[in-house]
């Protein structure tokens, strides 16, 4: 038989192991120490969350009537617009000055008119602006009269009478009617500026003057 004996493991060799495996069972005890705590904050901030909007939907439970208000005071305002730009319409359409729009709306609403409901009432504007051109008639421009409008449309300048064609006022020079001709006031020429002139050209009423010069080379 073999007189050796087996040689007992070193003391130093079992502590280190053995701290070893106490290591380990620390830093996995403190990753899940890390990881709870993480939870924890993130179980916190929803709590706070869900607490938030508890509370506004509680607060918006314990005043309908407030909630209620607010809908009825938006609702008021688009229909109070609604009215208004029908209102300026009708009031432009009957000459209001836009710088008064603003107060006449105010004025109508004093004389009773009220934009309720949502179907405007057109007639009960239209009465209302009448009313309004009369009692606050500066408010307004004055209406012209058929003689001043067709007195203004006698004086706007034609393609015609801007060249003294229809109105027959051409000037007579002292020395003769041939530079008056010279001038295409008479139409027996067409000059450059009757030629550069879009309006006389394209004028219905110039289209025989033109050819029958172009005919007999009385462009100058």
């Amino acid at each position: 038989m073999s007189d050796e004996t087996p040689t007992p493991e070193s003391p130093m060799s079992s502590e280190n192991t053995a701290l070893d495996i106490l290591k380990g069972q620390v830093e996995s005890l403190t990753k899940q120490l890390l990881e709870s705590n993480s939870q924890r904050d993130e179980y916190r901030d929803a709590l706070s969350e869900i607490s938030s909007e508890r509370d506004t939907l509680k607060s918006k439970v314990a005043s309908p009537d407030a909630q209620a208000a607010r809908i009825a005071e938006l609702e008021g305002t688009i229909r109070d617009r609604e009215h208004y730009d029908k209102f300026t319409e009708l009031a432009t359409a009957s000459k209001a000055k836009a710088k008064a729009l603003k107060q006449l709306w105010r004025d109508a609403k004093d004389r009773g008119y009220q934009p309720e409901g949502d179907e405007i009432d057109e007639k009960a504007l239209q009465t209302v602006v009448a009313k309004l051109k009369t009692e606050v008639d500066y408010a307004f421009d004055p209406e012209e009269s058929g003689n001043v409008t067709a007195a203004r449309e006698a004086a706007r300048p034609t393609s015609r009478t801007k060249y003294g064609l229809d109105l027959g006022t051409a000037a007579e020079p002292a020395g003769g009617g041939r530079a008056s001709r010279n001038q295409g006031g008479d139409g027996t020429i067409v000059t450059q500026e009757m030629r550069a002139d879009p309006k006389f050209m394209l004028d219905p009423r110039n289209k025989e003057l033109i050819t029958q010069a172009a005919k007999e080379g009385r462009f100058r």
